[in-house]
């Protein structure tokens, strides 16, 4: 079985004491829909999504992430696929942090890549059967 290790990617990650333009960057320049920010010591605090750092228009701001971060999906990495589709929609978000226990984060599971493997799956009778 198929777990979310098996989908780890790389995920963009920011300190809370960053620029709310450097997610703003990171988030228009790359292919993610969400930056997770951490603490001093890597440990997952949160996400910044793309919607709130699009709403910060001036080329140069002080203005942190500490406003702007919400409660991210976390999974450890031995979450059956279907464990982590749940909590994307319970989440409503494109991707879950990995983190095992209170550690740093150690990657990402985005949902463009879970999608394809759900759908095609021979046990699948309906539209939410699996989530």
């Amino acid at each position: 079985m198929r777990c979310a290790q098996d989908f780890t990617v790389e995920v963009p990650v920011l300190k809370l004491t960053d620029q709310i333009t450097r997610a703003r960057q990171i988030l228009r320049d790359d292919g993610f829909r969400e930056v997770y920010v951490t603490d001093a010591k890597k440990i997952l605090l949160g996400y910044v999504d793309i919607t709130d750092a699009l709403r910060v228009t001036a080329t140069k701001s002080n203005v942190t992430l500490e406003g702007y971060v919400k409660n991210a999906a976390r999974v450890s990495e031995d979450s059956t696929i279907e464990q982590v589709a749940k909590l994307l929609r319970e989440f409503r978000t494109d991707s879950a942090a990995i983190v095992n226990g209170q550690g740093p984060i150690a990657g990402g599971v985005l949902l463009s890549a879970l999608f394809p493997v759900i759908i095609s799956r021979p046990d699948s009778t309906g539209p939410l059967q699996i989530i």
